[in-house]
């Protein structure tokens, strides 16, 4: 197939391991990262992230040098609970993808539905396919 293995492709072109929930955060602590799909579809790179629990005005895109970053923050609703078990991750959260010189930065755009954030990228138009004519 790619003669390697598809976790180790991911983790060069978008700088992380896709494939973990959990996270260390900048100070070491475990922190949680929404699964996300990433597919690119009509010359658009579509980021869909998984995000129920999470408030659209806790979530923050943003695009620096090079690299899109998502952020927020999932509250728990039962600070106060004598826990039984628990398995829904809870905290902030940061995803950080290196976007290649192919996509336009100032076609970012973000939907937020349904607890699904949805960031598209449209690619730089001398970056599309062309036809050339042969005369």
């Amino acid at each position: 197939m790619y003669g390697r293995n598809l976790p180790s492709i991911m983790r060069d072109v978008f700088g992380e391991d896709l494939f973990s929930p959990m996270r260390l955060a900048d100070d070491g602590r475990r922190c949680w990262a929404p699964a996300v799909d990433i597919f690119e579809e009509d010359a658009i790179l579509h980021l869909h992230f998984d995000v129920p629990g999470v408030d659209k005005d806790a979530i923050k895109v943003e695009f620096h040098d090079g690299v899109l970053s998502v952020s927020g923050q999932r509250k728990s609703v039962h600070e106060t609970a004598n826990w039984l078990g628990r398995e829904r991750w809870v905290g902030e959260f940061t995803r950080s993808f290196r976007i290649g010189e192919v996509y336009d930065p100032k076609s970012i755009g973000a939907k937020f539905d349904n607890g699904i954030l949805m960031v598209t990228i449209g690619k730089r138009e001398e970056s599309k396919p062309m036809t050339i004519k042969v005369s």
